[in-house]
């Protein structure tokens, strides 16, 4: 079975989600931490697709 693709709405959708969870007051530190470290590599997938999206415009604008 392949692994579904992610895209940009996910991401985001994973980072607001994270965001949310880590300005509850009653948080404990660990689970900060967690949630940090999780958010850590929603960002490095959001820059990673938002890279490649780029790549894709560069090749389709005509070169002047």
């Amino acid at each position: 079975m392949s692994k579904p693709q992610t895209n940009y709405q996910t991401l985001k959708h994973q980072l607001d989600e994270i965001i949310a969870s880590l300005q509850d007051e009653q948080l404990d530190i660990d689970e900060a931490i967690k949630l940090h470290e999780q958010g850590q590599k929603v960002i490095v997938q959001l820059e990673k697709y938002l890279d490649k999206t780029k790549h894709r415009f560069e090749v389709i604008k005509p070169e002047k």
